[in-house]
């Protein structure tokens, strides 16, 4: 049985350069930088090195830019139980007794 070939990890980009690795270091950390709409930061890498970094920041940001926008914050959002769960709340023993 033959290994699988690192080839189906790259592809060769439209302006002739060398092939991308997209299971590089380089790659994922652009595509990290993108895809969580951060800036870029591919210096100070250089040949193939910024090529993986700069396919994976592409990569990345057309991920972001396809997310549908965050849901507002709900109303109920800023209101929590009582740390003890409610139990030490105060029991009016005539509620619900007529008057």
């Amino acid at each position: 049985m033959c290994a699988p070939s690192s080839i189906a990890t790259q592809s060769t980009p439209t302006n002739g350069s060398a092939a991308i690795n997209t299971s590089s270091d380089d790659y994922e950390q652009g595509y990290q930088d993108g895809v969580s709409g951060g800036d870029w930061a591919g210096a100070p890498r250089d040949g193939a090195s910024m090529d993986n970094y700069d396919a994976g920041f592409a990569e990345g940001q057309k991920e972001h830019q396809a997310q549908p926008p965050a849901a507002p914050p709900s109303a109920d959002a800023g209101t929590l139980p009582p740390a003890d769960g409610g139990a030490n709340q105060s029991v009016d023993p005539n509620a619900g007794q007529p008057n």
